[in-house]
């Protein structure tokens, strides 16, 4: 692991708080590759907590004072749902693809390519509210900045398209929805 991959690894295994594995997942022709960590019953327990390592070599097209921004992706599921680790690990690909990641950005249809009896279908990247601790991580070429992703619904993807992810993220509280749910039903 070099050298950015394992301070990032360690920040990561301080923000979940729990004993680590970590994978190292390829996209179908083995072109792209990330590493996974995945931790067991982080936030809560019967929650995994998952992470990508390995995303920051992407350009996402995003700066502050003229420094790369660059992001890793953070996620929470029941543990029973085995999916999700082929789920993040898929969204990191699509981010490599499209070199574009921001809060409000919508990855379409990945949850349903794993997934097919469930009102979500897709994953909105968000910033990160279930950890303590998921500061920004400055180095000398980029800041890294983490993002979360949540599995919505299709009419929760065109509500946020037309509204934005504030309004969304509002009604997603009024609701109390439960992000760990793979299998929740649409709020809208």
């Amino acid at each position: 692991m070099n050298p950015k991959n394992k301070i990032i690894a360690k920040n990561v295994f301080q923000i979940f708080k729990t004993q680590p594995k970590v994978f190292k997942y390829g996209n179908d022709d083995n072109t792209k590759t990330v590493d996974i960590v995945i931790c067991d019953n982080s936030p809560y327990d019967g929650v995994s907590s998952y992470s990508t390592i390995g995303l920051y070599n992407t350009n996402i097209g995003l700066s502050s004072n003229d420094k790369p921004i660059r992001t890793e992706i953070l996620g929470a599921c029941d543990m029973q749902i085995e999916e999700f680790e082929n789920i993040i690990s898929t969204v990191a690909f699509e981010i490599m693809d499209r070199q574009c990641a921001y809060p409000g950005f919508v990855i379409d249809n990945i949850v349903s390519m794993y997934i097919g009896n469930s009102d979500m279908k897709h994953l909105l990247l968000t910033y990160p509210f279930l950890w303590d601790n998921t500061n920004s991580m400055n180095f000398d070429d980029f800041t890294l900045a983490f993002l979360m992703l949540i599995p919505i619904s299709e009419r929760e993807k065109e509500y946020c398209n037309e509204n934005g992810l504030d309004a969304l993220e509002t009604i997603f509280e009024e609701y109390q929805i439960d992000v760990f749910d793979i299998y929740r039903k649409s709020v809208l």
